[in-house]
Formats: C-alpha cells, sequence, structure tokens
C-alpha cells in the first residue's frame, strides 16, 4: 500500500518510481492512494473514488474518463453554470458540468471524470 507516493517528487523522478511500481507490480495487488489522477492513469487497471466514507466509483481508468465526456469546454471566462473551472495556460477557462448549448467541447481527462464523480464532496483516490 502506498499513500501519496509521488507528492514532492519531480518530473524525473517520478517516472522512475512508475517504472518500479510497474514491474515489482506484475502479478501483485499494489493499493495506490493519491490524489495525482496521472500517476492513476499511467499505472492503475482499475480505481475507486471515496468520499465522505462512501464508494463514488468503481471501475476503470478509462470509464471514469467517460463520466466527464461531453461535459468539459472552452471559453473565455469562467463559465457561472460551471461545476468547476480554471483558467488555463492559453488564457482560455477550462468548465466542468453541464455545457450550455453550442459550447467548445473538449476531450476529457481522468482529472475531470474525477472532479464531476466528487460533485462537491472531497475525496481520496485509491487505485
Amino acid at each position: 500500500m502506498l499513500d501519496e507516493p509521488t507528492v514532492g517528487l519531480d518530473p524525473e523522478q517520478r517516472m522512475r518510481f512508475r517504472e518500479l511500481i510497474a514491474g515489482a507490480g506484475e502479478g501483485r495487488t499494489v493499493l495506490l492512494s493519491t490524489h495525482q489522477t496521472e500517476d492513476v492513469a499511467m499505472l492503475c487497471h482499475r480505481v475507486l473514488v471515496m468520499a465522505g466514507g462512501r464508494l463514488r466509483f468503481e471501475g476503470t481508468p478509462a470509464e471514469l474518463t467517460a463520466r466527464a465526456a461531453g461535459r468539459v469546454w472552452s471559453s473565455a471566462e469562467r463559465d457561472p453554470g460551471a461545476k468547476a473551472g480554471w483558467r488555463t495556460g492559453t488564457g482560455t477557462f477550462r468548465n466542468i458540468g453541464d455545457p450550455p448549448d453550442g459550447a467548445d467541447l473538449l476531450e476529457p481527462t481522468l482529472e475531470d471524470g474525477y472532479l464531476l464523480t466528487l460533485d462537491g464532496a472531497g475525496a481520496e483516490v485509491a487505485a
């Protein structure tokens, strides 16, 4: 069981950690508790999302990502109707929730699916 194992690691150290876990985990179950969705996407075959002591999701990373299909869009300003939204490096806003008609839809990520699964509840990811 590994609890937040990549917190504080630089990208090169994270890559080496992923290689180590991928090799050592073959034929074994490794429980990874983390909020780092990139680590989950790179390492995990199964994902559990827990919030408030309740299981909110169980499935594959692809299934969690698919929960956000059609629910992620770009706009010039943060959409007040979005469940979450943030300014990206390009200056546009990435919004998740129920998009308005005609919204510029984006490809969902594991993080988008995770945030929509929480829908405002604090959570821990175990994968």
